[in-house]
């Protein structure tokens, strides 16, 4: 798999300019729009996985993912 493509989501969001306030907003609307729930185990792991570059978000959520950073005027970040 593509390293660059499973590190995107922890360049934006990580390493980027976005400060700990923002990060959780952003957080919490990835979780909604990907109907994951932060009280649910594997929603967090599979969070965990995407921000800490382990895996990929599957289509539906890289696309849902892209709305919410064009939403907070970021630049989508998958294809």
């Amino acid at each position: 798999m593509n390293e660059v493509k499973k590190n995107q989501l922890r360049n934006v969001l990580i390493a980027g300019e976005i400060n700990v306030e923002k990060y959780e907003q952003i957080k919490d609307e990835i979780f909604k729009e990907c109907h994951m729930q932060r009280n649910e185990h594997k929603d967090r792991a599979l969070w965990s996985s995407w921000i800490n570059g382990k895996s990929v978000p599957n289509r539906f959520c890289q696309c849902a993912i892209n709305n919410v950073l064009t939403r907070f005027e970021i630049n989508p970040i998958y294809d």
